[in-house]
């Protein structure tokens, strides 16, 4: 396509702006050298302006050769602008890489659309389950012209570009291309399918914007827009951009846009012994509840419960919070204060969790309630940080694969009772007197890792939830393992003699003098799987301390 300027007139900007796909184009110029002009009245202007025009065709089909103003390839808007314009004839080039695109084109002495400002980014202030609240710089337009903005949300990144806004806010009547060129200015695409193609073209669109839920609020000259009304349950990401608008062209410059994530305040659902996995992360505000329905054998609840949690990635503690929620009876009288259909929820316990911890839940208040009650564990991670965990329940002793560990699972190490050859350690004895407990040890390297030092069980890596490089809580150590030694396996029952107040006291034998070690201790559930104790560091005296 061409347009043609007859005299010399200032700067004039052409700006280009291609609709959803990528494009290439050029603006060549090719000099005007046209019979001179020396007619006087309107009608022989009329016929010399006619004459000119099939002159200057007649030149682009001879192949003159014009000469390369710019070229562009992109997706974006792109305005091309000369301190003075000659005249002659402009031609515009396109390539559309094989696709079907439409784009806008606009040639004036003035830029139309309205300026954006150096940092043109949406804000994201708050995100809730069903909206998102955002905020905006203003437009450096806003002084010199008519501005205002309107906001576009949709789950679809393709339906937002340059030409959105424009499809939306045109009569249907109207055409939203090249009717934005100025008067003087001729045109290829002046015939009539012209202005249908493009009706039909912003037809469509509007169209794919219906199917895809694509909404459009204008909100004047405000720069902070709540957007409500979404739904987290079948989109939980989202795309948002921001549009001024020059009120007195009905042009649009379109912010950068920015996805939000909906957070998923939906509970998951436990199901009895079978482990899951958890993720803390921005999509669910870092707190994830889990509904774990109260399994009854007939008419009685369980009395107890058994619960295991161990975090996989990321810094901090996780917090729990159980609570029990029960739904009343319709048939039951209802305490003072309570209405019907409300649930009645009582907090059980309240834990923070570095690593590992597994519970014993006993109910004392077995009521007729139960049968329709369930539990809720809140989890949260405490710095507002990704987190991943592993979390299991279980009603039935027999099927829970983990052993009981105490609350204190530090091992202690007896300095008085520790000589040249051997060391003396001291830990709490788990709650279940039917597990093993192995002791190992290895030499202390120079460079070690926080990783176990013995094998065992790793349910982080069962679920793929460990972190790529290998820190993960209860990862083994290969470093030195030549070198692990395994000193004892064995149950220490209640009345073993190496049992004191549900405190174990092993010794450590067969060890170099002046050297130091780590010591670990895992526990094993019959049938079951294996954790640890946390690990220690103890060294024997040197020889010259030894008698």
């Amino acid at each position: 396509m061409y347009y043609q300027i007859h005299s010399s007139k200032p700067e004039m900007a052409l700006t280009v702006t291609p609709c959803e796909s990528t494009i290439a184009w050029k603006l060549s110029y090719l000099p005007q050298k046209g019979p001179k002009n020396k007619e006087r009245k309107p009608r022989l202007r009329r016929r010399y302006k006619r004459r000119h025009n099939k002159f200057m065709a007649k030149n682009v089909l001879n192949n003159a050769k014009p000469s390369l103003l710019t070229n562009y390839t992109g997706n974006g808007r792109h305005t091309y602008a000369d301190v003075s314009t000659a005249p002659g004839l402009y031609i515009l080039d396109f390539n559309s890489m094989g696709r079907d695109v439409s784009l806008k084109i606009y040639v004036s002495e003035h830029y139309p659309y309205p300026l954006l400002p150096n940092s043109a980014d949406i804000h994201v202030d708050s995100i809730g389950a069903h909206s998102v609240t955002i905020s905006w710089p203003a437009s450096p337009s806003e002084t010199i012209a008519p501005v205002d903005y309107c906001v576009a949300i949709s789950t679809d990144r393709k339906f937002a570009d340059n030409c959105l806004m424009d499809s939306y806010l045109k009569d249907a009547e109207e055409s939203y291309e090249l009717d934005l060129l100025p008067s003087d200015a001729s045109t290829s695409f002046t015939y009539w399918w012209g202005r249908t193609v493009k009706n039909m073209l912003r037809q469509s669109r509007l169209k794919s914007m219906a199917d895809h839920k694509v909404r459009v609020e204008c909100v004047a000259k405000n720069r902070t827009h709540l957007i409500h009304g979404l739904d987290n349950r079948r989109n939980t990401q989202y795309f948002v951009d921001v549009f001024a608008r020059n009120t007195a062209t009905n042009s649009t410059s379109m912010y950068r846009t920015v996805n939000v994530t909906l957070i998923n305040t939906e509970p998951l659902d436990v199901v009895d012994s079978l482990p899951l996995a958890v993720h803390l992360n921005q999509s669910n505000n870092f707190t994830q509840r889990l509904n774990y329905k109260v399994l009854t054998d007939g008419w009685t609840a369980p009395a107890k419960l058994w619960l295991f949690l161990q975090t996989c990635s990321g810094v901090g503690t996780v917090r729990m919070t159980a609570s029990a929620v029960t739904l009343p009876d319709p048939n039951t009288t209802l305490p003072v204060h309570t209405s019907r259909g409300q649930h009645l929820n009582q907090t059980l316990f309240t834990r923070s969790i570095f690593s590992l911890k597994t519970m014993e839940i006993t109910f004392n208040d077995r009521n007729v309630y139960q049968n329709q009650s369930f539990i809720s564990f809140e989890l949260s991670s405490s710095l507002g940080t990704d987190r991943s965990a592993v979390f299991m329940i279980s009603n039935r002793h027999n099927r829970f694969p983990f052993p009981l560990l105490p609350e204190d699972t530090r091992l202690k190490v007896m300095h008085t009772l520790t000589d040249c050859h051997s060391v003396t350690l001291a830990w709490n004895a788990s709650p279940d007197d039917k597990v093993q407990y192995c002791v190992y040890v290895r030499p202390a390297h120079t460079q070690h890792s926080a990783g176990s030092i013995a094998p065992m069980d790793n349910v982080c890596a069962d679920h793929r939830l460990t972190e790529t490089d290998g820190s993960a809580e209860n990862d083994i150590d290969v470093e030195g393992t030549g070198s692990l030694r395994k000193v004892l396996c064995k149950r220490y029952h209640k009345s073993s003699k190496r049992r004191f107040n549900n405190k174990i006291i092993q010794s450590v034998k067969r060890l170099s003098s002046g050297q130091t070690y780590v010591f670990q201790v895992l526990v094993t559930k019959y049938k079951g799987q294996t954790l640890a104790y946390e690990q220690v560091w103890a060294s024997t005296k040197p020889k010259y301390q030894c008698h």
